[in-house]
């Protein structure tokens, strides 16, 4: 809701004006959208990650090559983009049932497909491919592989090869912290392009830089990057919930990525 207004709201503003729209139920809006949302692109991403990385690895070792750190960052670019196919039209639907705009108000996750191919041609769906692949390409490649070297420089400082949850849970803070931090006014970017209407006259011919331009011309720097410290705080504690515990799994079935 920050991020979709033309002009500055704040979180208090944002707060009372879900509440005033339907009360608690506001606060879940696009919750139909979160399953296909996040499990089959996470399921698709830890499994072409993991595989890339064994792959790699395996080369690397036989050609006897070094530099083995920018395996990550290869391997969580690519397994981002191959999880790309089912998030883009998803995260269209969902940024626009969050806004608690009525127009935007699907009934589901399919009545919004249809909705959105039907209104505004089924290519709308993937229009903001461009920038949901810049910003997760940047978002995610730059927390896992800062997560990387992080929790090698940790493991080297301590002397102890054993890699412990608490250190996961820093090593996830920090990598995140400057992932989300960097990356937030593509995000921002990315919302008011999901929730634009590109059938209307006005919009026909904008584009994602032009759409920059006209809301920096109107808000300046701090527009563009607004809704920095929630942004923060919400991937900080999301991601506190998947790679501790991914952490935790790969330590168990013995596929570490040693770089």
């Amino acid at each position: 809701v920050v991020k979709s207004h033309r002009h500055k709201v704040s979180v208090t503003q944002a707060f009372n004006q879900l509440r005033g729209d339907k009360g608690a139920r506001s606060f879940y809006n696009g919750v139909s959208t979160v399953f296909y949302e996040i499990f089959p692109p996470t399921v698709i991403y830890f499994f072409t990650y993991d595989a890339l990385n064994n792959q790699l690895s395996r080369y690397f070792k036989k050609h006897d090559l070094k530099h083995k750190w920018v395996i990550p960052a290869i391997t969580s670019f690519t397994a981002e983009a191959i999880s790309l196919a089912i998030l883009v039209p998803i995260n269209t639907i969902q940024t626009r049932m969050k806004t608690g705009e009525a127009r935007y108000m699907y009934k589901s996750t399919w009545d919004g497909l249809k909705s959105i191919s039907g209104n505004e041609g089924l290519l709308r769906l993937y229009k903001a491919s461009h920038l949901l692949l810049l910003y997760y390409m940047s978002f995610t490649t730059t927390q896992f592989t800062l997560y990387e070297w992080t929790k090698k420089a940790m493991v080297e400082r301590s002397g102890e090869k054993h890699f412990s949850m608490q250190q996961s849970v820093m090593a996830t803070a920090l990598s995140t912290i400057i992932a989300s931090g960097l990356t937030n006014p593509l995000d921002t970017l990315l919302v008011r392009y999901q929730v634009t209407d590109f059938t209307e006259q006005k919009n026909k011919k904008l584009t994602a830089s032009g759409l920059l331009a006209r809301d920096y011309k109107r808000v300046g720097l701090a527009g563009v990057n607004r809704g920095f410290f929630v942004k923060v705080m919400l991937d900080t504690c999301y991601s506190m919930l998947y790679l501790p515990a991914y952490e935790y799994f790969r330590q168990r079935y013995h596929i570490e990525l040693e770089i």
